[in-house]
């Protein structure tokens, strides 16, 4: 349960991953909360889904193959 800020939605998939409001909207936050804290299957699923979602895409593997990819670019130039 996150706002949507900055790179947050980079990571977090709304009704995938977790859940999403406008910042300031306290309502729409409180519901998220609420619906997670109800729902502990949804809860459970996000969060495998989170998971999956970070291991696959924002390993620390794949942020030196893309940085590595930049500098050969750059080198080559």
């Amino acid at each position: 349960v996150s706002t949507i800020h900055a790179g947050i939605p980079d990571i977090v998939v709304h009704n995938e991953t977790g859940l999403l409001s406008e910042e300031g909207n306290i309502e729409a936050m409180a519901e998220n909360m609420i619906a997670v804290f109800i729902d502990k299957q949804l809860a459970v699923l996000m969060g495998k889904k989170g998971r999956e979602r970070i291991n696959n895409n924002f390993t620390m593997e794949k942020h030196i193959h893309v940085l590595q990819g930049i500098i050969n670019r750059s080198a080559s130039r």
